[in-house]
């Protein structure tokens, strides 16, 4: 977390939403009073923290590494909940193709067609019948349409996923490949 004040002084924090709630614990102890202004990324927070007024008395929650645009007189480190807090990040380009599914992973965007009952049972169910782990989804509010939602998905990867794509691409469903990636080590 950067500053220039002490923490005890701070009453806004500029923090992305998902880097908030990984660090609720020492936010909720030290800085109850704050205000918090949502940020599109770690770096969006740092920037609005270097352009923030020093009437707002504000601090960022920011990577360990950031450099920061102007002196920090403050510096909180480890205010994560868990030590072994990671993020993250894929590279992407583009090029084509349908995936090399020899990776260990694959990420998908599924927009559904309609809502209806059943629905996420028929997709999950194309992973099933092909023996496919699915490690994540998350569902997240449609741009397209207000009320509808779409899931984001990340699977294992196993010598069926090529037919379990072709039968996921195949339905009434929209289905978007992220990225087929190895997969991070098990700690």
């Amino acid at each position: 977390m950067v500053s220039d004040l002490p923490v005890a002084e701070i009453r806004r924090l500029y923090a992305h939403p998902v880097a908030l709630e990984q660090c609720d614990l020492f936010t909720a102890k030290h800085l109850r009073a704050a205000e918090v202004g949502f940020t599109r990324s770690n770096v969006d927070s740092g920037l609005r923290w270097a352009s923030a007024a020093p009437s707002d008395k504000a601090a960022a929650i920011v990577p360990v590494d950031y450099e920061p645009p102007r002196p920090a007189q403050l510096v909180v480190a480890d205010v994560q909940n868990s030590e072994r807090n990671t993020t993250r990040f894929v590279v992407v380009r583009g090029g084509g193709g349908f995936g090399d599914f020899r990776c260990g992973k694959t990420s998908l965007l599924i927009e559904l067609d309609a809502d209806r009952p059943g629905l996420l049972f028929e997709i999950l169910s194309v992973f099933k019948k092909h023996g496919i782990n699915l490690c994540r989804i998350e569902s997240r509010p449609a741009r397209t349409r207000p009320w509808a939602y779409v899931f984001y998905m990340d699977i294992t990867n196993n010598t069926q996923t090529s037919e379990a794509m072709n039968e996921l691409f195949a339905a009434p469903w929209k289905v978007i490949l992220l990225g087929t990636y190895d997969g991070l080590p098990d700690p």
